[in-house]
């Protein structure tokens, strides 16, 4: 897992999908590899069916995604990757580098 390109959800440091990511990785010895932060848990389970990344997320949220994206269950949310690559395409890949470039530090 400290290889893969993390989704990272902005949340309060003490709660929500960052915190359970950082005791994960924390637990596990690694740091994770964060390609992308991201303000919405939506935005998140969509760009893990593009395969942009693999992503912590509660269990409920993660059990509504697509059916291109494994779920795996963890003790307190759930780990959320997608099944195979699936080749970006350029509209999202512009929007993607457009997001990027106005996100914050």
């Amino acid at each position: 897992m400290a290889q893969e390109q993390w989704l990272d959800v902005r949340s309060d440091d003490n709660f929500g999908p960052r915190a359970e990511l950082r005791r994960i990785a924390r637990e596990a010895g690694f740091e994770p590899q964060v390609a992308t932060t991201i303000n919405a848990l939506a935005a998140g389970l969509t760009l893990v069916a593009l395969g942009r990344g693999i992503l912590i997320a509660p269990e409920p949220a993660a059990a509504a995604t697509s059916p291109d994206v494994a779920v795996v269950p963890l003790r307190d949310a759930a780990l959320v990757a997608a099944r195979s690559p699936t080749p970006p395409l350029e509209p999202v890949e512009r929007l993607l580098r457009l997001l990027h470039g106005l996100g914050g530090p």
